[in-house]
């Protein structure tokens, strides 16, 4: 068996219990699971990338887990240097027991601890240097908290009365299966009934992704990471860990704000950092380094647009005063379902530590959609 085709393979297993699940809910609108509340935001940024500074924007935006997601990046990072990146995300509770989990059970106000794992999120990255000036390679292991969320649309019980009033009118309008009918027009006609209700309730996700995208919420993460400075794998060496958080401010009850903008603030810390010296070409120094960001977002559920500005703070190995903002504007666009485009270009000003540099990063990003 090929690695493609045992990667496949382990997808489909992850899987299954979704896809029974979907069946399960056609068939009995009050059994309703986590996956049937899942609708297609943002995919949120990943984690690992987050701690190698290689997400498009560095602030990090609180939005709802994915089951399962892959972003790639392609671009010029913050320090002038080309990089190319894949990162795998996941809510593994969300995995393996978010088929077994009714939505009205999870909207329970007893239920924090069971949010609580839902929303946890863990991620692997990899990216590569793709200059003369820096070869390296970098991996993360990355995972993100949750601590608290009024966007999470599985929280949404609008969403849950929508996606049971229309299984309902669409199964009762249904004639009954004839007695007569084999196993396989069984089967055929459930696989017809389930898309018919997955069409039916496209309306209540779509309406609920309006409600809920930029929703107030809180997050927290920490990722170890390991640098080959020569991008060789037994040149893989510890590189320190990042911690971060970000508060996201939905503008509720604030006239035309409430519905098109959002607020991040951010802070982040990152230990043993090992990054090209731009002083010294072809070498590398460690430094610590604390950002701290703001992120302002406005649009829809399917295009946002975004300013960000960063004070970044190096403590070189070398004492070198290393002390600069950085300025930043993307934006980020669905392009087919759960498929998105995100772009940032940004520059830095006022570092003393080597001459400002413009960066431009993109990433797709695609995640596991709605059942």
């Amino acid at each position: 068996m090929s690695a493609r085709q045992a990667l496949f393979f382990l997808l489909m297993v992850l899987l299954s219990p979704a896809v029974s699940a979907q069946a399960q809910s056609a068939q009995n609108p009050s059994t309703f699971t986590l996956g049937d509340g899942t609708v297609d935001l943002a995919v949120p940024e990943s984690p690992a990338f987050g701690a190698l500074g290689l997400t498009p924007e560095q602030v990090s935006r609180p939005t709802t887990a994915r089951e399962l997601a892959m972003s790639f990046i392609n671009g010029v990072d913050r320090s002038g240097n080309l990089q190319t990146g894949i990162a795998i995300d996941t809510a593994p509770y969300m995995l393996l027991a978010g088929s077994r989990i009714t939505l009205r059970d999870y909207q329970q106000p007893g239920q924090y601890l069971t949010r609580f794992l839902a929303r946890w999120q863990v991620s692997f990255a990899s990216a590569k240097g793709g200059g003369e000036d820096d070869p390296s390679a970098k991996i993360a292991l990355g995972m993100r908290f949750t601590l608290w969320d009024r966007g999470d649309p599985r929280m949404d019980a609008m969403l849950l009365g929508c996606l049971t009033r229309e299984a309902a009118r669409v199964l009762s309008s249904q004639s009954p299966v004839s007695p007569a009918a084999s196993d396989e027009e069984i089967a055929i006609e459930n696989r017809r009934r389930e898309e018919l209700v997955r069409e039916g309730a496209r309306p209540c996700r779509e309406e609920a992704a309006r409600r809920r995208w930029n929703r107030s919420a809180w997050i927290a993460g920490l990722a170890p990471t390991w640098t080959s400075a020569d991008g060789t794998a037994p040149q893989l060496d510890y590189s320190g860990t990042a911690l971060w958080t970000s508060l996201g401010f939905g503008f509720e009850n604030v006239p035309m704000l409430e519905d098109q903008a959002m607020l991040s603030l951010y802070l982040k810390s990152r230990s043993g950092e090992i990054v090209p010296d731009q002083l010294a070409p072809g070498s590398f120094i460690d430094q610590d380094n604390v950002t701290i960001g703001v992120r302002f977002i406005v649009g829809s559920p399917t295009s946002q647009f975004n300013l960000e500005t960063l004070w970044v703070r190096n403590d070189r190995v070398d004492l070198r005063d290393d002390r600069y903002w950085n300025l930043a504007f993307g934006f980020e666009q669905r392009l087919i379902n759960n498929m998105w485009l995100n772009l940032s270009f940004g520059r830095q000003l006022a570092r003393d530590a080597s001459a400002s540099e413009f960066s431009v990063i993109s990433a797709f990003n695609w995640g596991l959609g709605e059942r």
